[in-house]
């Protein structure tokens, strides 16, 4: 009786750091892509440009600064509506200066 109350103890432990370190990896990956979201919106802001990381890619920018308009639409990280406007306007106004600079 001791060796399987053993096996499952150690089973359930087992267990539990799997679950711990999916957990804390999803979290760090979401993390990241929401900070990267950021980042790469503050750039087109302030420089006009796709950031450098978009370009050369399977997806154009035009295809990626849908996605991330997308992503603000949705995006629970504003604790005022207007900055989420102001944001989107801004975004926006990218969207139509890059319609006739970029294919995709």
């Amino acid at each position: 009786m001791g060796f399987l109350t053993l096996f499952i103890l150690a089973s359930l432990v087992g267990a539990g750091c799997v679950a711990f370190v999916i957990y804390w990896t999803s979290n760090r990956a979401a993390g990241h892509a929401i900070t990267r979201h950021f980042q790469d919106a503050d750039h087109i802001l302030d420089t006009g440009e796709p950031p450098p990381h978009w370009l050369g890619k399977r997806k154009g920018p035009r295809k990626r600064l849908e996605e991330m308009i997308r992503f603000y639409e949705d995006s629970p990280f504003y604790d005022e509506e207007s900055t989420r406007e102001s944001l989107l306007a801004e975004l926006e106004q990218v969207r139509q200066d890059w319609s006739s600079r970029f294919d995709d």
